[in-house]
């Protein structure tokens, strides 16, 4: 009596993980040959679960504007926790591979690397922004120092012509032999508003004072100084976590649909 035949080997696409039919040369997603082991570029109207396959214009568009939604809003959220959250860098690479990879099946070195260019460029959006937006975090940083609150005070009472400059002075730096009996009562009366008044202000108010304090300071500084209150050793390693998602997400390994 005949045996019956054994039912056909199933095989799969060694690149991206589809299972192909048995006598398949061709894996209709990512275009892998099995034959030759060479990728071909597809022209398939489909792509991925029926949806139509778009081009690289529209994967790009989409992934510039996750990339620049990301960054900006990493700069805000750092700047308004006061906090680096290097971790959200790693979430724009993956918004970006997942904006791609939505609207386009194509994977491989040519979208991986565009890929990776706008995660990078997303990144350093978010850093840039946040060097501008710098003075927020600072002005609250200077807010819980009472040397620099009295200073930026100071500034304040000099700016609305309450106070002249030499009366700051000796409030600062104490008197002198050139300080007169009239210059030192003036000290002492803007002393006792100081003492006065700084019980009584909230945060937000210290930080509303001392917001020109810090932006005068941030304007002495060069872009280095900058740079490096902005970024951390933690920011780097986001970075490469963000680039290494996005090469993993678009070269298509151990993806299915």
């Amino acid at each position: 009596m005949p045996s019956n035949p054994a039912p056909p080997q199933q095989k799969w696409c060694p690149t991206c993980g589809k299972i192909l039919q048995p006598d398949a040369l061709l894996c209709t997603r990512c275009g892998h040959h099995l034959k030759t082991g060479r990728r071909i570029a597809r022209r398939l109207r489909k792509g991925h679960a029926g949806r139509p396959a778009a081009g690289m214009g529209l994967a790009l568009a989409l992934g510039a504007a996750a990339a620049a939604a990301g960054g900006v809003a990493w700069a805000l959220l750092a700047t308004h926790l006061d906090f680096h959250v290097g971790y959200v860098a790693w979430a724009i690479g993956l918004a970006v591979a997942a904006a791609m990879a939505l609207v386009t099946p194509l994977r491989g070195q040519k979208i991986v690397c565009v890929a990776v260019g706008l995660v990078a460029a997303g990144i350093v959006l978010g850093k840039l922004t946040g060097i501008f937006l710098q003075a927020g975090p600072l002005a609250l940083e200077l807010a819980h120092d009472p040397d620099a609150l009295e200073r930026a005070l100071l500034d304040d009472l000099i700016r609305s012509h309450e106070i002249d400059p030499e009366t700051a002075r000796v409030v600062t730096d104490g008197p002198d032999d050139a300080t007169t009996t009239e210059l030192f009562d003036k000290a002492r009366q803007t002393e006792a508003r100081l003492r006065e008044k700084l019980p009584a202000m909230s945060l937000a108010e210290k930080q509303q004072t001392t917001f020109p304090l810090a932006r005068r300071m941030l304007a002495e500084m060069n872009w280095r100084q900058r740079i490096e209150r902005q970024t951390s050793f933690f920011d780097a390693i986001w970075a490469l976590l963000a680039v290494a998602s996005a090469w993993f997400v678009l070269r298509g390994v151990g993806t299915a649909h």
